[in-house]
């Protein structure tokens, strides 16, 4: 988090964008398999009477792949993190608009978190949508998948609407600086933290697994989720007192206004 303090969000998200196309570019430069000739074959051959005979398919084609599409999948998803990241910080820059702090509305926690599931199920489509793509002609589970994904999507919005009520309740002033610590309440501070990272590395876990696989374009919704988490524990140490200058601790123990924030 230093370190990207250091640069500001608008150097991370160049970094995070040019090494996205540096990598698309090169995964171009691959076949998507070895060879072209044998994949044809494996994936006609999988197929009897309209139905998927064995399941050695699967290992046959993945031992042809090439790192063509783990490319081109990372340098999107990269490129789409580094969109999300100037977005985000286009909205909610802290007083010095280098880095980030919380939104100065509560709704607008709800909002970004039902962005976030809405990106996350609309890439559970898209992902399914290529693999079927790449996969053997009669191959298809695209019914089931859209069910399990709004399911899932459904579940998550219940059970984060709750939790984001509950933690509302514990917000002082808004906005505030995302990498505020309260000097003056420590132990508050100490079980914010404990409470938030393991969230965010359960999540980040999920982002970096999702770079290379067909299930790249959920990286900008987890992003997002892990700006929530952060940002709820930011608001969750802003000052107690209310009134129409919202303060920050800019990480430094200091507080000043963020007379830039509307």
């Amino acid at each position: 988090m230093k370190l990207g303090r250091a640069l500001g969000v608008p150097a991370l998200a160049s970094i995070f964008m040019a090494a996205g196309g540096l990598a698309f570019a090169g995964g171009l430069s691959f076949p998507v398999y070895r060879d072209t000739v044998l994949a044809p074959r494996i994936k006609a051959a999988a197929c009897v009477h309209d139905r998927l005979v064995g399941k050695a398919v699967w290992d046959q084609l993945a031992a042809l792949k090439t790192w063509r599409h783990p490319l081109m999948q990372g340098g999107l998803a990269a490129v789409l993190c580094g969109l999300a990241l100037l977005g985000l910080w286009a909205a909610f820059p802290n007083t010095g608009r280098r880095w980030l702090a919380t939104p100065s509305q509560r709704a607008t926690f709800v909002l970004l978190g039902a962005a976030a599931l809405a990106m996350i199920w609309a890439d559970a489509v898209y992902a399914e949508v290529l693999d079927e793509r790449r996969l053997p002609w009669c191959v298809s589970g695209f019914g089931p998948t859209l069910i399990g994904a709004t399911l899932l999507a459904l579940m998550l919005a219940i059970v984060g609407l709750l939790a984001g009520l509950a933690a509302s309740r514990t917000f002082g002033s808004l906005p505030v600086d995302l990498a505020v610590w309260d000097r003056d309440r420590p132990m508050r501070s100490v079980v914010a933290t404990a409470i938030a990272l393991p969230v965010i590395a359960a999540i980040a876990i999920v982002f970096v697994d999702s770079f290379p696989r067909t299930s790249f374009a959920c990286c900008p919704g987890l992003l997002v989720l892990i700006y929530l988490v952060a940002a709820v524990r930011a608001a969750a140490l802003g000052p107690a007192q209310c009134g129409p200058h919202a303060e920050d601790t800019n990480g430094e123990g200091s507080v000043e206004a963020l007379s830039s924030r509307p």
